[in-house]
């Protein structure tokens, strides 16, 4: 088993791993893969151990070798698995310090969620992680975690004890940060459909039909049409203001700006199964927006946009703040293109709305296509 990202390759751990230590690489990585247990270093030439330990580790544990550039650097499991389970805890560790801040971490995280949620089928994936390491929190919050708990006093380091966050994420809202990845949001053009069908086969992975002109069986048929597209694409498919509609033709949720509704009626109307987005401005909307039912939030505009006369240009540190404030996804919005989506790097998103910068493009697949390849690069960053 072979889990394949751009940079970083995990290989599930075989027999083999267990008499070559060079495979498993630095001291502390078989630790790891054992759940800590600090015996396995001393108990190593008892190839006995190992041998019972490896069915143990096979039967409860998926287990990973983490290689980059063709040599180990880390490891990373699932545990807590039997036959039939849900839910599992995840842990990893890059353990060449010069590999840090590199965002391998976050690339091998990203990979091992996605196998876990699509290829075992779990609904939530738990983790503890030490309060003092803010660089795997900001790793782990920036795929999905989000914290649930505190551990107090769990782990005595050098005669300090110290506590665990506990952080888990659910199959909804890792499927949720994957689709906001590039969210191609409608312009209003009479006929929609040649465009829409571009761009979904440029690779954007979430769409929303926003339709200020239409109403009615007009709005009502368009969207049906609309939503055939995207479900041949295999795309959610979004409505800006109409949570009823939304409803009605069985569409993936609804978008709401401030003056657009009441988000908790929207929320009643809709579910809890389906998505609701909410547009905030500044981190006092944000938060009433989570606290309202929102599963997502739309921030803007980051560059200033020609399809908002009114709107005010979002400067990045109030970007950086409302995504640090909350703890569902933020998508960028507002004058996205491939000029300037570079410079939103680092801001905390998880993943940029664009209007213009997809329909306002003469090739609209192409423009899409490069997007995408874009984001994909922004929020798994290559190191310097």
């Amino acid at each position: 088993m072979r889990l394949t990202g751009k940079r970083v390759l995990l290989r599930k751990a075989k027999r083999s791993d267990i008499a070559d230590r060079q495979a498993i690489g630095r001291h502390g990585a078989f630790d790891h893969m054992c759940g800590g247990n600090t015996v396995a270093e001393v108990c190593y030439p008892k190839r006995a151990y190992w041998a019972k330990w490896y069915r143990w580790f096979k039967r409860y544990r998926h287990g990973f070798i983490i290689e980059y550039e063709g040599r180990c650097v880390g490891t990373a499991r699932l545990s807590n698995l039997p036959r039939g389970a849900k839910s599992a805890t995840f842990a990893i560790g890059i353990f060449d310090p010069s590999l840090w801040s590199q965002g391998l971490g976050t690339e091998a995280t990203r990979l091992l969620l996605r196998y876990g949620f699509e290829t075992l089928g779990l609904e939530q994936i738990n983790l503890e992680v030490l309060d003092t390491n803010a660089r795997g929190i900001r790793c782990y919050e920036r795929c999905g975690f989000v914290r649930t708990g505190i551990k107090p006093k769990s782990v005595c380091i050098d005669g300090e004890w110290h506590s665990d966050i506990l952080m888990s994420v659910r199959r909804r809202e890792y499927e949720l940060r994957r689709d906001l990845l590039l969210y191609a949001v409608t312009d209003g053009r009479d006929d929609p459909l040649p465009a829409i069908e571009a761009a979904l086969r440029g690779g954007a992975t979430m769409l929303q039909l926003r339709e200020k002109r239409l109403g009615g069986e007009e709005l009502l048929a368009l969207a049906r049409r609309v939503k055939a597209v995207a479900d041949r694409f295999g795309v959610p498919l979004i409505l800006n203001d109409r949570a009823d509609l939304a409803v009605e033709i069985g569409a993936a949720g609804a978008h709401l700006g401030p003056s657009d509704g009441d988000l908790r009626a929207a929320r009643a109307l809709l579910g809890p199964d389906k998505i609701l987005g909410a547009t905030a401005r500044t981190v006092e909307q944000a938060l009433a927006a989570e606290a309202a039912g929102a599963d997502y939030l739309g921030c803007g505009a980051v560059f200033g946009t020609n399809t908002k006369a009114e709107a005010v240009p979002m400067p990045p540190e109030l970007l950086r703040a409302i995504c640090g404030a909350v703890q569902i996804p933020v998508v960028a919005i507002g004058g996205i293109a491939d000029v300037n989506i570079g410079r939103l790097r680092g801001c905390g998103m998880a993943g940029f709305a664009v209007v213009s910068g997809i329909f306002g493009a003469e090739d609209i697949e192409g423009a899409t296509r490069e997007l995408r390849g874009m984001a994909e690069e922004i929020l798994c960053p290559k190191p310097n």
